[in-house]
């Protein structure tokens, strides 16, 4: 047994799979690749992202553990459409319990919660390592998080979108706090990591990046 792979490329007389191809119920081959992944080397296990979910490997053979989508929802119930966008009047997204990619992190904090950035609803979700979902909470929410008008990193004409790009834990023994990288925003947020209540915030884009608010 391996681990999940992307698979193989298609042959010349294939049909390549569109773009955004899902498959949530998939968990040997994972057509879209991996977004990002974390260790949790003490349970040897593998936590990664890809498309609207988080799925959990066996580090040691490979065998699949379990995996979950937006707020504890079983893969089978994760559909495989698009995300659609939403009519963005300055307003944070219609709340919705479905992640909406792109999921950018997955880290574990010292108490075992998973956290993951979700950039699609500028939300963080926490979870339970068993997929139980914990709580969630919104960071600079009224930012334009996805859609037609939305570009990317060096877009010659359409700008960043969304909010939660990556995330550290502070560094005392309980991990208070949860530092929250907005690449959109040019800031990073501080929120406490168990109540999701704000804290502050530091940078701005250009000159006085470390400029405290």
């Amino acid at each position: 047994m391996g681990l999940p792979h992307r698979g193989a490329k298609p042959e010349p007389s294939e049909t390549p799979l569109s773009r955004g191809y899902e498959d949530n119920q998939e968990t040997d081959i994972l057509a879209n690749g991996v977004h990002n992944f974390t260790l949790d080397s003490e349970a040897r296990e593998i936590y990664l992202t890809e498309g609207k979910r988080v799925l959990a490997y066996d580090m040691d053979d490979g065998g699949f553990k379990l995996g979950w989508g937006g707020r504890g929802m079983p893969l089978s119930e994760i559909s495989d459409q698009p995300t659609p966008s939403y009519d963005w009047k300055g307003s944070a997204p219609p709340d919705q319990d479905a992640f909406a990619p792109a999921l950018h992190c997955i880290m574990l904090s010292k108490d075992g919660l998973v956290y993951v950035c979700e950039r699609g609803m500028n939300r963080i979700q926490i979870f339970t390592r068993q997929g139980e979902h914990a709580s969630d909470f919104l960071v600079a929410p009224n930012t334009l998080s996805r859609g037609p008008i939305c570009g990317g990193s060096g877009h010659a004409t359409l700008p960043m979108c969304d909010s939660t790009y990556s995330l550290a834990f502070s560094h005392d023994e309980q991990q208070k706090y949860v530092l929250i990288a907005d690449g959109t925003n040019h800031r990073v947020w501080i929120y406490d990591r168990l109540t999701g209540e704000y804290v502050g915030q530091f940078g701005s884009p250009g000159r006085n990046a470390g400029q405290l608010y």
